[in-house]
């Protein structure tokens, strides 16, 4: 991104201030849409990289508009690599309304202190 929001994390020390995590991506499948959800948030040493689609909501951001949007959703998130999957699982549902009779919920997210963590429903 090349001019993050003000609330939106603008380095890597930012990032793991602002979020408890430096990665994170969603893929939703309905039973009648692949990727029907698909968002995406990566940290790298300068710059952030941000995306979401929903097809249902016809939503297709990317950059700052995207990050505004996740920051909404990412901010409220009080889960961290400890948290049980199926609590994480959840909040990240909730927060990107997810509907419950989905096909499939892949989360992958790579934690601020390096930890690797998959959910799947």
């Amino acid at each position: 991104m090349k001019n993050p929001p003000k609330e939106a994390p603008k380095t890597d020390e930012q990032a793991k201030a602002e979020y408890k995590f430096t990665d994170f991506g969603l893929d939703v499948d309905l039973s009648d849409t692949n990727d029907a959800i698909d968002a995406g948030y990566d940290v790298e040493k300068k710059t952030t990289e941000a995306s979401i689609q929903d097809k249902e909501q016809n939503i297709n951001l990317n950059g700052d508009e995207a990050m505004k949007e996740l920051d909404k959703k990412f901010k409220d998130f009080i889960f961290d690599e400890m948290t049980p999957d199926a609590e994480v699982l959840e909040e990240v549902e909730k927060a990107f309304s997810v509907p419950a009779d989905a096909k499939s919920v892949e989360v992958e997210i790579t934690y601020a202190n390096g930890t690797e963590k998959e959910y799947r429903r």
